[in-house]
């Protein structure tokens, strides 16, 4: 067995607890703390998947950080695996009445769902350092610039204005392309 599952391994296990009590908090936003269990498998499933990318922060100790920002994302992002398997079929399941008058669209969730794809289409035209960044800072553990300074060795001011270009880069990007849609 190599190091990196070694550590994870290890790592689910001695605190497995803990981390079903983070993943409750974050489900109790979506009323559904009862598949915590499921969350946290989920993010191991992950963790192992992405050995290559992520072996490096593990190694190095910052597991928990990518794992409670996997299980955040999961449950902030409505198009996700685990959103999609756990959440949304008992969301269908339930019968919901609704007053006709009130059977208008959400406006606000198009736009998000619409920025959303409009997002990774652009993540996935930038070029590999931009791409990195946005796996690091934005969608990552690594979501301030001091915690980026500390982890690839700049300045904090650097790393500010990195992920503020890059920031900045993506919402004009969005802004264009949103008339496509």
């Amino acid at each position: 067995m190599d190091i990196y599952k070694k550590t994870v391994d290890q790592y689910y296990s001695q605190n497995w607890v803990k981390l079903v009590n983070i993943a409750k908090r974050l489900l109790g936003k979506l009323k559904r703390s009862d598949v915590a269990d499921s969350l946290v498998t989920e993010s191991y499933l992950y963790v192992i998947e992405k050995q290559e990318v992520l072996e490096d922060m593990v190694i190095s100790g910052k597991i928990e950080g990518i794992i409670v920002q996997f299980m955040n994302m999961q449950t902030i992002w409505r198009q996700t695996k685990f959103q999609k398997a756990f959440i949304e079929p008992d969301l269908i399941d339930k019968e919901i009445n609704v007053d006709p008058e009130w059977e208008e669209v959400d406006e606000w969730e198009l736009d998000h769902d619409r920025d959303y794809k409009i997002l990774m289409q652009v993540v996935e035209e930038l070029d590999e350092v931009d791409k990195r960044l946005f796996e690091l800072a934005i969608a990552g553990p690594y979501n301030t610039s001091g915690k980026l300074a500390a982890f690839v060795g700049l300045s904090r001011t650097a790393a500010h204005y990195m992920i503020r270009n890059l920031k900045t880069k993506l919402r004009s990007e969005i802004d264009a392309r949103r008339t496509d849609y």
